[in-house]
Formats: C-alpha cells, structure tokens, sequence
C-alpha cells in the first residue's frame, strides 16, 4: 500500500480543553464529552475549521500530520469564525497554554 502526503498548507494550529466553555455545556471534564460528530473526545483527535470541511480537502475521520505534533484524527470542528485552523485536543490548562498559537505545515 502507497500512502500518498498532500500539503493542506500552512495553519493557524492551537489547542483547546474539554471543558464547557470550549466544547459543549454537558462536557465535564472528559466526561460527557463528544466531538461533533458523536465520538468521545481522544488526544488522537482534532477540530478543523469548517471551511476546511466545506471545501472538500479535509474530512470527517481523516488522518493528518502536524509537524511537532504527530498523527490526529479529524473528528471534530471549531467555531465558525476561524479559518484555515486546527485545535488539537489537550487536557490539561498549562497544556494549552504552553501549546499557544502555532503557524505549521499539515499534511
């Protein structure tokens, strides 16, 4: 099997907690927690912007690599007011904090 690497570009990448303030009101920490297509939130996963659903080059359930970061599932998406980003899933605050706001080739 040939895997073939396609360079969506270079993204705002960031991180975010599964906390209610940042996913949904019933998320409590960890528990009670689903991505927005109905999986439970996993450090494996990550949230697209929806312009990059909607243009067709990333989709549900599809693997990308971040330099840096590794291997993620996309299974989820992020506010309607980004673009062009991607949250990876994080659990803890100095996680995220220390993680920033990051400009990165994915592939």
């Amino acid at each position: 099997m040939i895997l073939e690497a396609i360079l969506l570009g270079t993204m705002t990448v960031t991180s975010y907690r599964p906390v209610p303030e940042q996913t949904k009101p019933e998320c409590k920490n960890r528990h009670f927690c689903e991505t927005s297509i109905g999986e439970n939130v996993s450090e494996l996963g990550v949230a697209v912007s929806p312009d990059l659903l909607a243009s067709g080059r990333v989709h549900y359930r599809d693997c990308i690599h971040i330099p840096g970061v590794g291997f993620r599932i996309v299974n989820d998406v992020t506010n309607s007011r980004l673009h062009d980003s991607i949250d990876v899933l994080v659990y803890e605050k100095a996680e995220e904090k220390k993680f920033g706001v990051r400009h990165l080739k994915v592939w």
